[in-house]
């Protein structure tokens, strides 16, 4: 690449002489746009395996800087909005962005220095020399940048990169300016020229963190379905443990420390992310959710005693709990409390027993149970109703072998007006 810069030198000089003494040069100019094209294509083609490079190496995690000296160095890399980041005049202090977000912008501002170097000596004009600008800075971004952050985007980040690396594509895309106005001092370029070395490749960065921030909530809805995995009940318990399950406790820890992960950043960049957090922030609930109901119901399940519905109802308490919490500022009220209703209803259901009520009122405005379907309360109370043999049962009480009897003849008769109900409806 060096020894391209250098060549460009030789025709530029020879032009100038040749003119200087009266000969047409137009020859020597072709060669020079061939040789322009030729330089731009090239160098944008040797930063794509660089940007790679950059992005493979990352540590996406946020860097955390130990003295003043070490500020400077990075801000005069990144020159990022200071308002930013941590007010603390102490150290070690955390920038927000990683080692990413610099190198990608020095690579930018070290790309525009060697097209600069290039045209050094052909006497282009100042409109020419910003076109040449213009389009290898946004060439570089539209095709390389954006071809690796797909790439990278299409592989395997895990939660907490996909997360930096969405902070460091806001801090890029806000740079644009900030470069525009370095390249401007490069080239002697006044405030009203400015205009003229418009980057909008710089748009690349802004899809590329709309395009991280979608895969936010899929990721985190994969980290609680490892968590779900971990589930372990033994559904012929007499007894609960008496506290909630590990697997929820884990996964309910993990969902705390990831929007904490939100609502600690800074002031902008939280008002930046927070319809991205809520929305991630309600999926996961949703997902929460919907598994445990899956758990409860699952068909390979034939028997569920009393004691499995206290441990299950324990777990429960935990997902209300964290949901009542507010984990992310802004939530309306009860509106992560609402996707477990219909588990809550359920349980309460079954396991207070109040089919004189679920039937009484079943289709009626206000209806305790309203979000109770015949069928999901059939397919809960076939499952208990196998229970009957254990002792010390919610269901049995270790009543005598009448109480059994008139118990079980209640439960047919209910699960019969159930069905009753669901045919009615189907």
């Amino acid at each position: 690449m060096v020894s391209l810069i250098a060549t460009s030198w030789i025709p530029a000089g020879r032009m100038q002489t040749m003119k200087s003494y009266g000969f047409g040069v137009s020859e020597i100019q072709n060669s020079l746009v061939d040789m322009k094209e030729m330089f731009s294509h090239a160098l944008v083609g040797k930063s794509k395996q660089t940007i790679a490079e950059i992005l493979a190496n990352d540590n996406y995690t946020a860097i955390t800087v130990e003295t003043e000296e070490e500020y400077d160095a990075v801000f005069r890399r990144f020159p990022f909005d200071e308002r930013d980041t941590d007010k603390s005049s102490t150290f070690p202090r955390r920038l927000p962005f990683s080692d990413l977000a610099p190198q990608l912008f020095q690579h930018l501002n070290d790309h525009v220095v060697q097209l600069l170097e290039f045209t050094h000596g052909m006497n282009l004009s100042r409109t020419d020399t910003d076109d040449i600008i213009r389009k290898s800075i946004n060439s570089l971004l539209d095709e390389s940048i954006q071809s690796n952050f797909a790439k990278l985007l299409g592989g395997r980040l895990q939660l907490l990169q996909l997360i930096q690396l969405s902070i460091n594509l806001y801090y890029l895309e806000n740079s644009g300016t900030t470069l525009q106005n370095q390249i401007a001092a490069l080239i002697g370029a006044s405030e009203e020229q400015i205009h003229s070395i418009k980057l909008t490749g710089f748009k690349v960065f802004q899809v590329s963190r709309y395009s991280a921030e979608s895969k936010i909530p899929e990721k985190i809805n994969e980290r609680i379905d490892e968590f779900i995995g971990l589930a372990e009940y033994d559904w012929e318990a007499s007894e609960a443990i008496g506290h909630a399950s590990d697997y929820i406790l884990d996964m309910i820890s993990f969902l705390k420390t990831i929007f904490e992960t939100f609502t600690n950043l800074p002031h902008k960049l939280n008002m930046k992310f927070s319809q991205m957090a809520l929305e991630a922030c309600r999926k996961a609930c949703e997902h929460v959710a919907k598994e445990l109901l899956h758990i409860l119901l699952n068909p390979d399940v034939k028997v569920i005693s009393s004691g499995a519905l206290q441990q299950f109802e324990l777990d429960l308490c935990q997902c209300e709990t964290f949901a009542n919490s507010a984990p992310i500022p802004d939530l309306r009220e009860e509106e992560l409390t609402s996707f477990f209703y219909t588990l809550r209803q359920l349980l309460d259901l079954v396991i207070n027993k109040e089919w004189a009520t679920y039937l009484a009122d079943y289709g009626k405005d206000g209806n305790k149970y309203a979000k109770v379907t015949p069928k999901l309360a059939i397919a809960l109370l076939e499952k208990t109703k196998e229970s009957y043999k254990g002792k010390n049962n919610l269901f049995t009480f270790n009543f005598k072998n009448q109480k059994e009897k008139d118990e079980k003849k209640l439960t047919e008769a209910v699960l019969k007006e159930l069905r009753g109900l669901t045919n009615g409806h189907a």
